[in-house]
C-alpha cells in the first residue's frame, strides 16, 4: 500500500484536468492503496476526488471498502474516548454508507445488507429499512443467491433487521407483521 501511494499521488497531484476514465482509474486504484494501508483521511479525500470526476468502475466495491475502514476507526475511536473524532468519523461513515446503497454498479446482497446494518448502528432507522428493503426486493427472489449456502438465514436476518429499522421508526404493526 505505501509503495502504491508513493507512486500515485504525485500523478494525481499532477492532472490538470481531474476528469475521465483515465482519472477515474487512477484515483480508484488511489483510494485503494488509502483503504488497505488503513488511512482514513487520505482516503475520503480519494473518494471525494474520485466522485467529482465522476465515478468510476467498482465505485460499489470502493464503498464497502472504504466503509469498513471507517467501521475500524470508529471502534479506534470509541476506546480513545475521542467524542470529536467520532462525531465527525460517524458523519462521514453515514455518508458512505449512502452513498454504498445508492450505487448502482456492482451492488450485491451482502453489500445493501452491510450498509444497512451500518445504518441502523448509527440511528439512521428511517434510512436503513430503505436498504434493506431494496435488497429485499432486488435480492430475494435471485436463485443464484438462493442456492448459496445460508441464502435463507441471511435474508431471514436481512428481514429481522428491516423489522428492526420499522421498530426505530415507530412502525410498531408493521414490524411485527413482519416478524
Amino acid at each position: 500500500a505505501d509503495e502504491a501511494v508513493k507512486l500515485l499521488e504525485p500523478l494525481a497531484r499532477g492532472q490538470t484536468s481531474p476528469e475521465g476514465k483515465a482519472y477515474a482509474r487512477l484515483m480508484a486504484d488511489l483510494l485503494r492503496a488509502h483503504v488497505a494501508g488503513d488511512r482514513v483521511d487520505e482516503a475520503l479525500a480519494a473518494v471525494a476526488a474520485l466522485e467529482k470526476s465522476g465515478g468510476g468502475a467498482g465505485l460499489t466495491q470502493l464503498y464497502y471498502g472504504l466503509g469498513r475502514l471507517l467501521q475500524k476507526e470508529l471502534d479506534a475511536l470509541k476506546k480513545r474516548g475521542d467524542s470529536a473524532g467520532l462525531d465527525q468519523t460517524q458523519q462521514a461513515y453515514q455518508k458512505f454508507l449512502s452513498a454504498l446503497a445508492e450505487s448502482k454498479s456492482g451492488q450485491t446482497f451482502e453489500s445493501l445488507r452491510w450498509a444497512g446494518d451500518g445504518m441502523l448502528a448509527l440511528g439512521n432507522a428511517k434510512e436503513a429499512e430503505g436498504v434493506f428493503r431494496r435488497a429485499l426486493e432486488a435480492f430475494a427472489g435471485d436463485q443464484a443467491l438462493r442456492d448459496q449456502p445460508g441464502a435463507a438465514g441471511r435474508l431471514l436476518l436481512t428481514r429481522i433487521s428491516l423489522a428492526s429499522a420499522l421498530r426505530g421508526q415507530g412502525k410498531f404493526d408493521e414490524a411485527s407483521k413482519l416478524v
